[in-house]
């Protein structure tokens, strides 16, 4: 009977601590997850919980040596994922590349893995390998994907494939305010004024649903086009 009371009382530590850190309570979160291992020090699926709200409060030092704990214990793709964030973190591009590997081949189905690779590589300033994860990305249904793929092609100079990808996503979201504002400006590039103007036109009517570096350049190329 002890054994049982101290088994539940363990799993409610951490079961509080996965909760609190999903509401972005990450000190409560990290209390009750080292609760959890004090009481069960080979526990790897605390580890790995105490390390995301480790990383989400900024604490990045000791996110990966508890990602690193988890890992030792028990390979596990979600783990590898964070641990790839926390080196980004850290702009270690290398070795988050590295653990978004480990990711995929545990979990080859996961389009985030692929999402976030595509990501790094463009930032790599490797665009052609990039596409190629983003289409992974796309092919299981990554919902920001498409948008990834145009802003990579956009990085790659392949401006009118990259045009053509926004509007493939306008024709399924046609008050997608960051398609309207990047393909217009593509537009507005390529001396294709009319076209642009209907699309920034949009855009800015929208423009709440940009960031403050969008609205910016909407509004400059607006008034450029002599809004």
């Amino acid at each position: 009977m002890g054994w049982f009371r101290k088994t539940a009382k363990d799993y409610h530590y951490l079961e509080e601590g996965t909760r609190h850190s999903m509401r972005g309570e990450y000190g409560r979160a990290i209390k009750a997850l080292s609760k959890a291992l004090e009481a069960d020090p080979q526990n790897a699926v605390a580890y790995m919980h105490r390390g995301i709200a480790f990383l989400n409060s900024g604490q990045v030092k000791k996110a990966l040596q508890d990602f690193g704990a988890s890992l030792r214990l028990e390979q596990n793709a979600l783990c590898y994922y964070n641990r790839a964030l926390a080196w980004m973190a850290k702009g270690d591009i290398e070795n988050a590349l590295r653990d978004l590997g480990e990711a995929i081949r545990l979990s080859p189905q996961d389009a985030e893995s692929y999402n976030l690779r595509a990501i790094l590589y463009s930032t790599q300033g490797e665009q052609e390998r990039a596409l190629e994860e983003i289409e992974r990305a796309i092919e299981l249904g990554h919902p920001e994907a498409r948008k990834n793929k145009a802003i990579i092609l956009e990085k790659a100079g392949r401006d009118e494939e990259a045009m053509n990808c926004w509007a493939k996503i306008l024709n399924t979201q046609p008050n997608d305010a960051l398609a309207l504002c990047r393909r217009g400006l593509l537009l507005m590039q390529h001396g294709r004024k009319q076209e642009a103007r209907h699309d920034l036109e949009r855009a800015w009517q929208l423009r709440e649903d940009l960031n403050g570096h969008w609205q910016t350049e909407v509004e400059k190329a607006l008034k450029q086009l002599g809004k």
